[in-house]
């Protein structure tokens, strides 16, 4: 799973991944953003917290790489 919304707002968005989506070990996945402020929440499959970062500030494509 992966939420990302604007640091501003008060609930986290939907999971980026869709229903169906995995981001494998040793992959990558880019989402495109309009540039702004976001916090992001990744988690693995059992819901355990593998990355959460406040007031990243998106100006530029970024890519997250998650290696299990």
């Amino acid at each position: 799973f992966v939420l990302v919304s604007l640091s501003e707002a008060q609930d986290w968005g939907p999971d980026e991944l869709g229903a169906t989506e995995v981001i494998s070990p040793e992959s990558s996945r880019t989402f495109e953003l309009p540039g702004a402020i976001y916090d992001v929440q990744a988690y693995d499959c059992e819901g355990d917290l593998l990355l959460e970062e406040f007031f990243l500030d998106v100006t530029e494509p970024l890519v997250y790489t998650l290696a299990g």
